[in-house]
């Protein structure tokens, strides 16, 4: 790619990706930003629609030629409030679960959490509707907005970033931008990264104003899981809890045998493989 060609952005219009793309808010010259579901994003990235996206982690296992940009990303260490499985019936009762279409990372979570954590095994749904209702034995796994607005409306709610914290010990990393092999996105690298230095309050205070009311929950509550649900720099227990993820993912069958070496984008463009 010519340092004349724009680059696509890919972004997720979730509450949880706008403190990682408010500082961009003014245009950037040479940038189109290009929103989608999660597990649509991959897909563009992909076919080459998009050059960087906010991607799911879980696509790191088939796609190890895309470099993360590093130090960033949508992590929580404990409850996360927005990944959840939500039911009429306490979780020993469960006997299926139906899986959230828009999601690829929190999908393959909640297997991992059934068969490593709770061992148990249940019926897996995958729909490309999902209608809620109160069946009892059903579970429904759901993700970003419609999870914070949902999730009040059911008796039984497990948090899964509070069962994987549980388990492992660990944070859990839900999403990390990521760069398509052969794309040099120059100083945008840098914006990305330089996200979490632009954080504060009053910005959060203004994100949870301008986004929570379309989402159905009110601004205090959006301000309480942007500040204390969720975490935007990644350090080495983040990336620790990256990897124990994707080995878990191949223990079910995911993505090659062998392990996964991440890519890492350094300053400059470089990347290293870790």
């Amino acid at each position: 790619m010519s340092a004349r060609e724009t680059i696509r952005l890919g972004v997720v219009p979730y509450l949880n990706v706008q403190p990682l793309i408010a500082h961009l808010s003014t245009p950037i010259d040479g940038v189109e930003i290009c929103p989608a579901v999660p597990s649509r994003l991959v897909g563009l990235l992909a076919e080459r629609a998009v050059d960087v996206a906010i991607a799911p982690v879980f696509s790191l296992l088939d796609h190890p030629d895309w470099a993360m940009v590093p130090g960033v990303g949508i992590a929580c260490d404990g409850p996360v409030e927005s990944v959840v499985m939500v039911s009429a019936s306490p979780r020993d009762d469960i006997r299926r679960v139906v899986l959230d279409p828009a999601s690829m990372t929190s999908s393959a979570l909640v297997q991992v959490l059934w068969r490593g954590h709770w061992r148990r095994d249940v019926e897996f749904i995958r729909r490309s509707q999902v209608h809620l209702n109160r069946e009892l034995g059903t579970a429904y796994l759901l993700i970003g907005d419609r999870a914070l607005r949902l999730r009040r409306e059911f008796d039984h709610v497990v948090d899964l970033g509070e069962a994987w914290k549980e388990w492992t010990g660990l944070p859990f990393v839900f999403a990390v931008w990521v760069v398509r092999e052969g794309v040099d996105i120059g100083p945008l690298a840098e914006r990305l990264m330089e996200a979490p230095e632009h954080h504060s309050q009053d910005l959060f205070v203004e994100i949870a104003r301008a986004h929570c009311g379309e989402i159905g929950i009110s601004p205090e509550e959006g301000l309480t899981y942007l500040q204390s649900s969720l975490r935007f720099r990644l350090g080495d227990l983040e990336m620790e809890g990256i990897r124990r993820y994707l080995h878990e993912c191949q223990g079910l069958g995911f993505g090659p045998r062998e392990p996964v070496a991440l890519s890492i984008l350094r300053r400059g463009d470089s990347e290293e493989t870790v």
